[in-house]
């Protein structure tokens, strides 16, 4: 469903990404949003309503499982949506902002409405900062819309947004499997959908170097050892991506450390070697 977020009940502080509970109209939407969410903004969002067991009187809550930034595409439509979040600003100003600017109200000659009157120092600051937000919620829709484009589900996109921001489609072009240090996601999601839209073959040093760190983090998670022996790692990489040459991607790895006949990630590698120097010496 399309939403206004009207009031944000938590957390009482900013919003910087995570759990949020707000009101949208008369309706309560809560649940995990990656990005920072603010009064104004308008969303689309999946879910459904839900009994709250703990406060069985009041209406379902939404709860939302996915979370979209939805901006009216009409330039007149996100004047009046750029107006509504603006301190100091009401109908009377947009169309006055309209008349002197017309389509171009959001680009650089408009930047502080010079060229509408009545207006105070502090609410010509705080339009500047409406275009601003406009602008990174535009260039976030985009982003996240291309990342669904490439297979990627919403919460997937989003969770990408809220970690790497307007860096996001430069990090996912340079390297998919990125995406997999996100939690909840790991090397089949990517390889099987997103690595196969952006067409990187299945030789791909990329991939094969994720492979092989999907591998030793599970073998990790599995032995409680940042060590894997590297005979074990040979025949696993084998069988998930058909490669046999493990020590090419060795040998290539920015990730990976061999340390006589075992495999270590590097970062698990230099951790335990500064612990061991505070205790040995």
């Amino acid at each position: 469903m399309q939403v206004t977020v009207s009031y944000i009940l938590f957390p009482r502080d900013d919003h910087e990404g995570g759990f949020i509970i707000f009101k949208a109209g008369a309706d309560v939407c809560k649940g995990e949003i990656p990005w920072p969410v603010s009064v104004g903004d308008m969303l689309t969002l999946e879910g459904e309503f839900k009994p709250d067991r703990r406060q069985p009187h009041r209406p379902d809550p939404f709860v939302i499982e996915s979370a979209t930034p939805d901006l009216p595409v009409d330039s007149r439509a996100r004047l009046t949506y750029a107006v509504s979040i603006t301190k100091g600003l009401g109908a009377a100003k947009e169309e006055a902002i309209w008349q002197a600017y017309g389509d171009k109200w959001d680009q650089e000659p408009a930047k502080r409405l010079d060229g509408v009157g009545g207006l105070t120092e502090a609410t010509r600051d705080n339009w500047m900062l409406t275009v601003e937000r406009l602008a990174d919620e535009a260039h976030k829709t985009t982003v996240i819309a291309w990342l669904i484009s490439l297979g990627a589900t919403m919460t997937l996109a989003g969770a990408a947004w809220g970690k790497w921001a307007a860096n996001t489609q430069g990090v996912v072009n340079a390297n998919p499997f990125r995406l997999a240090e996100l939690p909840g996601w790991g090397f089949a999601a990517i390889d099987l959908g997103i690595r196969v839209a952006l067409g990187i073959e299945d030789d791909d040093i990329r991939r094969l170097e994720a492979a092989l760190i999907y591998i030793l983090r599970a073998e990790s998670k599995e032995k409680g050892s940042t060590l894997t022996s590297k005979a074990v790692a040979a025949t696993q990489l084998a069988t998930l991506v058909k490669w046999t040459d493990i020590d090419s991607v060795i040998e290539e790895s920015d990730s990976v450390v061999q340390l006589r006949e075992d495999l270590a990630l590097l970062a698990d590698y230099e951790i335990e070697k500064r612990l061991f120097e505070r205790l040995f010496q």
